[in-house]
């Protein structure tokens, strides 16, 4: 049913609009979750077509929309708002809702230039083809809607000038593992690969932002951000020395307290990497 309407596909082309299969998209994301109707969520979208509207309209205001019915009551409408995002970021990836594969996306991104070609001289394709088996796309749908945009908006590859999305979330957290461990022996980075891949897509740890943003991109970025992250961090740290030696006017108190600090830090840093490496083993 299209009325005589067409409406604009992400790749430019044009077709009739099919009220049916906006339907069943948004079926799809209410599939399995309690007191979400779909019904409601195209009420609430009150869409109102027009000749040469883009998909990518259609599918932003039912998130919207998605996202407006969120309540107390109704908490469920956080998973299918966050669904109807990962359908659209699924579509400028993958070109359909069918995945490809890691191998395909790594090539299309080092074409586009914003992958390191590297990352092929590192990992073999049958190390590749491994990788992509470690993937569970699924996993997306264990986002919120909030979680979701925060990802899709701040760190996942995308041109931002037209918006275009150039991987999933699954891709990302893959990348960032494998660039990661990358120089790990190789008898063993498949392995702590793996595991960083399951603990971060299923939220079991966090990644700093500064290795989200740039880890997978390119390969000699991630040195720079470690450079500024213990640099901010050493600004902070001696910042907050100075004021409080300026509150104490207390120099031999202030020497035994950077050296209490300092060693603090020092257990802190080493006790936090031994949680991860047992963590990860």
């Amino acid at each position: 049913m299209s009325n005589g309407i067409y409406i604009i596909k992400r790749d430019g082309s044009k077709e009739p609009i099919n009220i049916d299969k906006i339907h069943k998209v948004v079926q799809f994301a209410c599939e399995d979750l309690a007191g979400v109707s779909a019904s409601q969520i195209e009420m609430n979208a009150n869409l109102q077509f027009y000749d040469g509207m883009s998909t990518s309209e259609i599918q932003e205001v039912l998130v919207r929309s998605a996202n407006d019915l969120i309540s107390l009551e109704t908490p469920n409408y956080q998973f299918a708002a966050a669904r109807l995002l990962s359908y659209g970021v699924n579509k400028d990836v993958f070109g359909e809702y069918t995945a490809i594969t890691l191998k395909q996306n790594i090539d299309k991104n080092i074409d586009r230039g914003v992958y390191d070609k590297e990352f092929l001289e590192l990992y073999t394709a049958e190390e590749i083809e491994t990788l992509d088996s470690y993937i569970r796309h699924k996993r997306d749908e264990n986002f919120t809607y909030a979680g979701l945009r925060q990802v899709v908006d701040k760190y996942l590859c995308q041109d931002r000038s037209t918006g275009k999305i150039f991987e999933t979330p699954q891709f990302m957290y893959m990348m960032i593992a494998a660039t990661l461990f990358a120089n790990y022996p190789k008898d063993l980075r498949m392995h702590y690969v793996r595991r960083y891949y399951d603990a971060t897509s299923l939220f079991k740890i966090n990644i700093p932002t500064p290795v989200m943003a740039v880890s997978e991109l390119l390969l000699d970025s991630l040195q720079v951000v470690f450079l500024l992250t213990a640099m901010t961090l050493l600004t902070a740290f001696f910042l907050v020395i100075w004021l409080l030696a300026a509150i104490q006017l207390n120099v031999q108190g202030l020497v035994s307290m950077l050296g209490g600090y300092v060693e603090s830090m020092r257990r802190y840093a080493v006790e936090k990497w031994r949680t991860l490496v047992s963590f990860l083993s």
